[in-house]
């Protein structure tokens, strides 16, 4: 089946797989690692022409839904590693157990809300040793406790008390940029700005900083903008 859209292809060498983001007005965006040909891209979007049809449809369409962002980029991050999502509907929610174990993530689509729920339950049982892990390496003030919560607008926040709250979508970004986030929420708990001081010591921890920072800048609303 062949498509009408207007697609934009983009070999990236932060790229980690063959991505489909809707842009609004017909128009995608492909994003591709430099080591996959141009013509496999085009074969992933012909694979995908329904639900390019589906989202492009919907009048004023301008963001995926959850359901189609999961559907067209089926992994969630746990401890620095890309869980496959092994999709399943119509089943009950199934809860977490031992994540140091899971080679893929079952998600149940029972709609939107439902979604949102497992996906917080997924942060609240993955996030928190990734920033206790960062924290002892680091070796930053004490981290009192973490949360999870549906922030609209930022991706996490620190205290003077030592307590940082994380956005729940940080599951469905990729580890590098996960890592970032919980990273910088961890400086903040050196240097509560964002001084020259604060992006120092921010840099000496990520290796990938300013490729980071770049890719969160350009690509992070179609995180953000999720289930709103």
């Amino acid at each position: 089946m062949s498509h009408i859209w207007d697609c934009a292809y983009r070999a990236h060498p932060s790229s980690r797989r063959i991505s489909i983001t809707y842009r609004g007005n017909g128009r995608f965006v492909v994003t591709y690692p430099r080591g996959i040909s141009r013509k496999r891209a085009e074969a992933f979007v012909q694979s995908r022409v329904d639900w390019m049809n589906q989202v492009a449809s919907v009048p004023g369409a301008s963001a995926q839904t959850l359901g189609a962002h999961l559907l067209n980029h089926p992994f969630v991050t746990i401890m620095g590693r890309q869980i496959p999502v092994h999709w399943t509907k119509l089943y009950p929610e199934d809860p977490f157990g031992n994540l140091t174990l899971v080679e893929h993530f079952p998600l149940f689509d029972n709609g939107e809300r439902s979604l949102v729920k497992q996906l917080t339950a997924l942060a609240a049982a993955a996030l928190p040793p990734r920033v206790i892990e960062f924290a002892s390496h680091t070796k930053v003030p004490p981290v009192q406790s973490v949360s999870i919560r549906n922030q609209r607008t930022r991706w996490g926040s620190c205290s003077n008390s030592g307590t940082i709250s994380l956005n729940w979508r940080l599951v469905l970004m990729p580890p590098e940029l996960q890592d970032h986030i919980i990273l910088h929420e961890l400086a903040h708990l050196v240097h509560m700005d964002h001084s020259a001081s604060f992006w120092a010591l921010l840099e000496s921890w990520d290796p990938l900083f300013e490729t980071n920072r770049k890719t969160l800048k350009r690509m992070g609303k179609q995180w953000i903008h999720l289930a709103q």
